[in-house]
């Protein structure tokens, strides 16, 4: 399939792998006005036709080479990717690569959904605002702040990030004029109000945005 405008909100918000799919599905085939699971199965080099249809009601279950077949087909950004094999992995931990508890899957997940709603949110403010070119770029920036609390000032961005001075000042032009982050006594601070709607309060929740959005940043960098 080429390159599709996923709704990155609402599949953050999806209770289970079959759920996810379904939706991915619905805004993949969109234009075509139906799903065409025949089509998908075969795109995804499954033999059976019926494979897709058979998973998404209930009668059969992944294994890992069909997660990475459709997770290929649907050609979804990194990080919808990642919470739709911790979602499958949750119902099925026998597909994990490697052992995972219970409660690791969940945080994983958590924070998935975390580092998609950060992402949506300064997309839909890139798109809004022409300044806002260089994703990579902000989105390592706007970590670097650190916690509400405490934000961060110019040399602890400059020593999180490794980026130059220039460039960093530049991202937080335009993350200032996006009203994302606001300045307080040589402070960067992440607007509170932004924040909010990522369940994201406290220090120790955006910290953990801190290292996913870093490690999903790094992982980009290592394509």
């Amino acid at each position: 399939m080429s390159p599709i405008d996923y709704s990155i909100d609402s599949l953050a918000e999806s209770s289970s792998a079959r759920y996810f799919l379904k939706l991915a599905l619905e805004q993949a085939y969109k234009k075509h006005g139906r799903i065409n699971l025949a089509d998908f199965s075969r795109r995804a080099g499954f033999s059976s036709r019926s494979f897709v249809l058979e998973y998404l009601s209930g009668n059969k279950g992944l294994s890992r080479d069909s997660l990475k077949r459709i997770r290929t087909a649907l050609n979804l950004p990194r990080e919808a990717s990642n919470l739709f094999s911790l979602l499958a992995i949750s119902e099925q931990p026998n597909i994990a690569e490697k052992s995972l508890k219970d409660r690791d899957i969940a945080n994983e997940i958590f924070n998935s959904r975390k580092t998609l709603r950060a992402k949506e949110e300064l997309e839909l403010r890139r798109r809004k605002n022409p300044t806002l070119t260089n994703n990579a770029v902000l989105y390592q920036v706007f970590a670097a702040l650190g916690s509400i609390q405490k934000g961060a000032d110019l040399n602890q961005i400059l020593q999180r990030t490794r980026l130059t001075r220039l460039v960093i000042n530049q991202a937080l032009i335009s993350l200032l004029s996006a009203q994302l982050i606001e300045k307080k006594e040589k402070r960067y601070h992440v607007v509170e109000s932004k924040i909010d709607s990522f369940g994201l309060r406290g220090e120790s929740g955006f910290l953990d945005l801190v290292k996913s959005v870093s490690i999903a940043i790094g992982n980009d960098c290592d394509r």
